[in-house]
């Protein structure tokens, strides 16, 4: 089942934090909160999983699977100064293989957004509250994401050079920090 996966993964998650968080060593942790590639079959299965748990219904990202993250924060969060969070945007709403853009094999354009929020205004406190972080940052992604499918770029920020338009392809996502550097979260 899957809790008793998931309680093999926290023993698991517990040994390598409990490492991370002694040594001395910088490191990002990446962390694709969505748990999958984006599918109209998997988007749906996720708009119904939503509404049955009274939790937000999004319609361009699936929603969040919170405890990797709320995990990753309550153990390494003193490692961490920001959460850098990416929403990718494709003109064509059409992924591109998360290999082809790591591997910077693509000629097709995309365009980034990216906030940095500072781990100091995350409610460490509860997990109850670090999921409601996530939640609230995917509704946000969510709303991102209709404002671009309708003017083709994202909005502008006060800080300009937070949104980004690259020719070159890539997937929502999310990834994390540094020794007290940046944490990231993700998107499709």
């Amino acid at each position: 089942s899957s809790r008793v996966l998931w309680t093999l993964a926290v023993t698991q998650l517990q040994k390598t934090f409990s490492f991370l968080s002694k040594v001395d060593t910088p490191f990002w942790l990446v962390s694709f909160l969505e748990g999958s590639r984006l599918t109209p079959k998997k988007l749906q299965q996720s708009i119904e999983f939503a509404k049955k748990r009274n939790l937000p219904v999004l319609k361009h990202v699936m929603l969040p699977r919170t405890k990797g993250f709320v995990t990753s924060m309550k153990a390494l969060s003193h490692r961490f100064e920001y959460v850098i969070d990416f929403t990718l945007g494709y003109p064509d709403n059409r992924a591109i293989p998360i290999v082809e853009v790591l591997g910077a094999l693509c000629t097709k354009p995309m365009h980034v957004h990216v906030r940095k929020i500072p781990i100091s205004q995350l409610d460490l406190s509860s997990e109850e509250a670090l999921t409601k972080f996530v939640y609230d940052l995917y509704e946000e992604k969510d709303r991102l994401l209709d404002y671009f499918y309708k003017n083709g770029r994202f909005p502008q920020q006060e800080d300009k050079a937070s949104v980004v338009s690259q020719d070159q392809a890539g997937a929502a996502g999310s990834a994390s920090v540094k020794k007290r550097q940046p944490a990231v979260v993700q998107n499709p």
